[in-house]
């Protein structure tokens, strides 16, 4: 009888383990999961703020060159 109670409690115990270890696993997963959505975000952070830093700052550029091409087609027709 002894035997028999010892074992159910060993089996009771492989049983909760058995559920941890798919848990574990589970979290497993997520991580890599958040840990690759959180790789890629960042990287489309990057290219959005080169993106974002080239319409800002090159815009006075753009806009002296159109000057520029103006002045110079003012004096070409004069």
């Amino acid at each position: 009888m002894y035997n028999n109670l010892f074992d159910n409690q060993i089996l009771e115990k492989n049983q909760k383990n058995d559920s941890n270890y798919n848990k574990s696993e589970e979290n497993v997963y997520l991580v890599f999961l958040v840990n690759y959505l959180f790789f890629f975000m960042v990287i489309f952070l990057l290219f959005f703020l080169q993106y974002l830093y080239k319409k800002i700052f090159c815009f006075d550029k753009e806009v002296k060159n159109n000057k520029d091409i103006d002045n110079n087609e003012n004096k070409q027709t004069k």
